[in-house]
Order: C-alpha cells, then sequence, then structure tokens
C-alpha cells in the first residue's frame, strides 16, 4: 500500500476550496543570497528551540529554589509551554499560508521573544507561568521554517534545509544542557541562563526579517471558529494528560477531560468538513499521504518525550544511593551528550540523500531502525557509561533522521495552499504524543518505586525506555513520482 502517495489536484476533492493566489512580484524561487538569508533565519530559529528547551529543563530545581514552589507546580513550568505549543502552532500555520510564512515565523518569534523576556524577567512564579504560555509559539519553526523552505526552494535543496533544522535543535539543545553545567549553580545563574535564551530567540527573529517571503497565499477569510474548536480540543485532550499522573487514570477528572477532547475533536472534523474555507481541509487531511505522517510523528512524540527524559533521569540517578543509574553530574551529562549530538546531526545531514536516493520509507526505516537499536542497547547494557551512551548516540542519530523526515514528507505532499497548517498540524501531534509519554512516565515513575519510599525503582525508568520500541515503522513507498505530477512545475525546478 501506498501511503505517502499524494493524490494529484485533478484527484481531490474541492480544489477549489484554497485557491492559490501566488505573488506577481515574487513568483520565482530563492536566488543564491536570498537561499542564505532563509537557510540561516531557520538554521537559527532551530538552535533558539532546541536552547530553550535545554535551558528550561536544565534549570527546573533552579526555578523551584528561586520562587520557593513544590515539585507539582514546577511541572507546570514545561507543561504550559507545550500547552501553548500544541495549541497556537496550527493557528500560525494558518495564518502562514494566508499572509505569508515569514511574516508568521517572525510574528511567533517576536511573541516568544516577549515571554521569554517576561519569564527571565519573573518576579513571581505566575509571571514566569505567563512568560512560559508566550514561549510556546516557537514550537511553530518546525511547521512554519519547512513550509517556507519548501515555497522558496526547490526540492534537493529544500530537503538538505529542512534537515538541517533538526539537528540544529539538537544542536541547541546541547548548547542548553552545556550552559546549564557551566552557569546553573553560579550565583544568579538561572536567570543568565533564562537571559541567554531571550538572546538567541531575539537573534533569531531578527534573521527571519531578512529572509524571502513565501509566493503563495490563501483567497478568503480566516475561520476562526474552526481554529477555536480545534484549540478547544487539543487543550482538553492535553489537560487530560496532565491530569493523569496526578489523579491517575480512572479519576472523572481525566477521564472527563480526555472523553470531551475527543468528542470537540471529532465534532470538529464535522465542522470543517461543512466549511466553504475551513481552517484545515480535513478532505486533505484524510488522504493517506497525510495520515501515515501524522502517525509516524505522534508515535515520534511518544519516543523523543518519555525515553530520553528516562535516559536522562538514569544517567543522573546515585547508584549508590538507589541501586540503579550512571551516577553522573549534569556537566558529565552535558559532556557525554556531545557524541549523541554529533550522531544525530551528522543523521539528519545524510537524510535527504537517503530519501533522494532510496524514498521516504528508506529514510524511515534507517531512522525506525536506529531509534530501537538504540533503546534495546540501553535497556539490556544499561550498567556501563559506554554502552549506554552508545544506545542513546543511536537513539539521536534515529532522532535525527526522523525529525528531519517528518515535515518535509508534509510539506512535500500537502497543497502549496495548505503547507503552514499541515506541517504545523503534525508538529501539534508531536505535542500530543509528547504529552502522553510524560503522562505515562510520570505515572511509571509513582506506581513502580523502591520498597517504603517514593522513588521510581529501575524497572520503571527502564520501562519508559522500553516502551517506544513500539515505533511503527510505516509502509510506503517513495512519493516523490506523486509529488512530480501535482507539482510538476517545482520538480522541473529542482531538476535543473
Amino acid at each position: 500500500m501506498n501511503f505517502f502517495r499524494a493524490k494529484s489536484p485533478s484527484q481531490r476533492s474541492d480544489t477549489s476550496r484554497h485557491p492559490a493566489v501566488p505573488l506577481p512580484a515574487d513568483g520565482k524561487l530563492a536566488t543564491r543570497s536570498e537561499s542564505v538569508a532563509l537557510t540561516a533565519a531557520v538554521v537559527v530559529a532551530a538552535v533558539a528551540l532546541g536552547l530553550g528547551v535545554g535551558v528550561y529543563s536544565s534549570v527546573i530545581a533552579g526555578i523551584g529554589a528561586l520562587f520557593h514552589v513544590s515539585a507539582g507546580q514546577l511541572n507546570w513550568v514545561n507543561s504550559v509551554q507545550l500547552l501553548s505549543t500544541v495549541v497556537c502552532v496550527p493557528v500560525l500555520g494558518r495564518m502562514g499560508d494566508m499572509f505569508g510564512h515569514r511574516r508568521a515565523l517572525v510574528a511567533l518569534l517576536s511573541i516568544s521573544t516577549v515571554g521569554a523576556v517576561l519569564a527571565a524577567a519573573a518576579p513571581t512564579f505566575t509571571v514566569l507561568l505567563v512568560g512560559r504560555v508566550l514561549m510556546g509559539p516557537i514550537g511553530g519553526v518546525f511547521g512554519l521554517g519547512p513550509a517556507l523552505v519548501r515555497d522558496r526552494m526547490d526540492l534537493r535543496r529544500g530537503n538538505a534545509v529542512i534537515a538541517a533544522l533538526s539537528g540544529a535543535t539538537l544542536v541547541g539543545s546541547l548548547i542548553g544542557l552545556l550552559l546549564a553545567a557551566n552557569i546553573a549553580g553560579q550565583r544568579g545563574g538561572v536567570r543568565i541562563m533564562m537571559w541567554i535564551c531571550v538572546g538567541f530567540y531575539a537573534l533569531a527573529a531578527a534573521l527571519c526579517l531578512f529572509a524571502p517571503e513565501s509566493r503563495t497565499r490563501i483567497r478568503g477569510r480566516m475561520d476562526w471558529t474552526g481554529a477555536a474548536v480545534l484549540a478547544i480540543g487539543l487543550a482538553l485532550v492535553f489537560l487530560g494528560l496532565r491530569q493523569a499522573p496526578i489523579s491517575g487514570w480512572h479519576d472523572p477528572r481525566t477521564i472527563g477531560y480526555l472523553i470531551a477532547g475527543v468528542a470537540v475533536f471529532v465534532g470538529w472534523i464535522g465542522l470543517e468538513a461543512r466549511t466553504p474555507q475551513p481552517f484545515v481541509d480535513v478532505h486533505e487531511m484524510a488522504d493517506r499521504a497525510l495520515l501515515a505522517p501524522f502517525f509516524i510523528a505522534f508515535v515520534f512524540g511518544i519516543a523523543t518525550f518519555g525515553a530520553q527524559t528516562a535516559a536522562i533521569t538514569f544517567m543522573a540517578s546515585p547508584h549508590s544511593l538507589l541501586g540503579y543509574g550512571l551516577s553522573l553530574s549534569i556537566s558529565q551529562i552535558a559532556w557525554w551528550l556531545i557524541p549523541c549530538v554529533i550522531a544525530g546531526f551528522v543523521a539528519a545531514m545524510l537524510t535527504a540523500r537517503i530519501a533522494a536516493s532510496a524514498g521516504n520509507l528508506s529514510a524511515f526505516l534507517v531512522g525506525g531502525g536506529l531509534l530501537t537499536a538504540g533503546f534495546i542497547v540501553q535497556v539490556l547494557w544499561h550498567h556501563g557509561v559506554g554502552p549506554f551512551v552508545a544506545g542513546l548516540a543511536m537513539e539521536y542519530a534515529g532522532y535525527g533522521v526522523v525529525q528531519a523526515l517528518i515535515p518535509s514528507v508534509l510539506s512535500e505532499v500537502a497543497r502549496e495552499t495548505g503547507r503552514g497548517v499541515i506541517t504545523s498540524f503534525g508538529e501539534s501531534v508531536k505535542g500530543l504524543g509528547g504529552g502522553l509519554a510524560t503522562a505515562v512516565f510520570a505515572t511509571l515513575e509513582a506506581s513502580i518505586v523502591i520498597p517504603r519510599t517514593d522513588i521510581p525503582s529501575e524497572p520503571a525508568v527502564a520501562s519508559a525506555i522500553f516502551i517506544p520500541l513500539a515505533l511503527p515503522l510505516a509502509r510506503a513507498r517513495n512519493p516523490r513520482g506523486a509529488v512530480a505530477r501535482a507539482n510538476p512545475a517545482r520538480s522541473a525546478s529542482s531538476s535543473n
């Protein structure tokens, strides 16, 4: 079965629902200088995204000490940003399709910069959480960035730049960890690291001002009703996943949130199917060429959010006290992660070549195989730093490949007028997978503990690493032929 085979425009239903409006003043692929500016802008934005993740994941304990809040309250530091990302990113993607992907990128990076400033200067914990909510839109970099690149570059160069985004995120995350290892323990170190985030966010926003704008627009108005209903559905599901580790999966609030979220989402599908100019074209989303990468994005979110958190937890756990762990400090973890990030970056940069020569299926199989092999190595040989890090390096390599492929495939098979919202929706789906992984990992930590303590036992941490072995290796064929038929002008330009 051909999961990634995109339908031609004549085969798709309601092709007039989103008519394309090429901009006559700028209706060509980017020049060499514009390509350099575009590449610099999206890559630095991806580094900023990774840096924020690395910094705030490393300073959670410092934030708790700074504002004197409990561990339960600290969970909201990352949860509110992830919720904001899941809800906001599709809206920003659609606005990019309507008003220009570069403009939307500048807007989301500017909003995130304001949020980062608010968090860095926050006098109270509540203000910090508000700042974290405003930082959520930066997750749209992996939605709008590939859409803009795909619009202004040919397939070969575009795939290479999209792959670089995956590697750049890993680099940014490593920079955050290295900063934490050297700065977080100093007086005022937590604030300093937050202000470094502000600098990277602002730099990314400034560079996007010099990038070329996308050429294609959607004619019509914004479907705010559809956007609001989708946001409510996604928020309810996410809140249900957030509630599960607190009160249990059987708790009425958890069940209520999840059922309500699913019901709203089902209703949203019916609403969008009847809307003349929908927020998301559900007819297009029903295309198996999009369903397969959406499903992979969801399970990929489970793998990356769950297993990587468990791996870092295991590396930091003191073996002499808990009977498991590698007893590494934050600084040691950061240095051991350097070869892992290098493996992920190199794998991401090779992804475009693998996909071009052997097809997206082969590339997905390589990435899924590396992830699976890495998980197995970590579970079976976790008593020594060397074997464990070797497994983690394979996991990072698989991460680099799959993370590069998902937005590349989505932006390749989506129609020109829907690239922004489709790739952004993929990020929201991945975020929901991450929310599920976080909830399951927290449940395992709370239920499988060392006797007479509330400390997670070795099986709890190992299970969180082992669960993502269920990563599906979807059957597919190379979609390039279908894309060539759907976009003959683009394919011709890419072959020149």
